[in-house]
């Protein structure tokens, strides 16, 4: 009689825990977000200036967020808006391609320009990220000279695309290397 009673009460003390533990994560769940979609569109619309061409809620990751896209009639970026409390975060920016131009004199005047040293594409890139240098190479994409760069500081990667003529930065991305394997 004894082992039935201590049996039943094991059960109903697991049974009870399992409840409890689903009644905190979906209380939790409810908490988590206290940030609006058209307070985390205002938020982003104050970090950069321009219409809004993509719009999605994560709820997936540890830190529930909105990921926001932004273009202009010039760059193009994406922004982190933490649902919880507010903070935003470019996490990738990019150029947007210029009108191709029909005159050929200035085509030929950018193709005879002084192209950037490789250290010099890597200090612009630095001067943004700091961390170790894994990748700089020189490519051309669309018929212009980019310098490829990828920096590496601790789990965070960071990946560059400068015009090798004007030092701009075309695009822009961090990302956090998530993988504890």
């Amino acid at each position: 009689m004894k082992k039935w009673l201590v049996i039943a009460t094991v059960f109903i003390g697991i049974l009870g825990g399992y409840a409890f533990a689903q009644t905190d994560i979906l209380g939790s769940a409810e908490k988590a977000t206290t940030i609006s979609a058209a307070e985390a569109k205002k938020i982003a619309l104050k970090q950069f200036d321009g219409k809004i061409s993509d719009f999605e809620f994560d709820g997936d990751d540890a830190v529930p967020h909105y990921e926001v896209e932004i273009k202009n009639d010039t760059e193009k970026v994406e922004i982190k808006v933490n649902a919880q409390d507010g903070t935003a975060t470019i996490t990738e920016r990019k150029a947007l391609k210029a009108a191709k131009t029909t005159n050929s004199s200035s085509t030929t005047k950018a193709q005879n320009a002084k192209l950037l040293t490789e250290a010099e594409a890597i200090a612009i890139a630095q001067a943004k990220a700091s961390g170790t240098v894994v990748k700089a190479e020189l490519d051309t994409e669309d018929g212009v000279q980019i310098y490829e760069i990828e920096i590496r500081n601790g789990q965070k990667e960071y990946d560059f695309d400068i015009d090798a003529i004007t030092g701009a930065i075309l695009s822009y991305e961090e990302d956090t290397d998530d993988d504890n394997d």
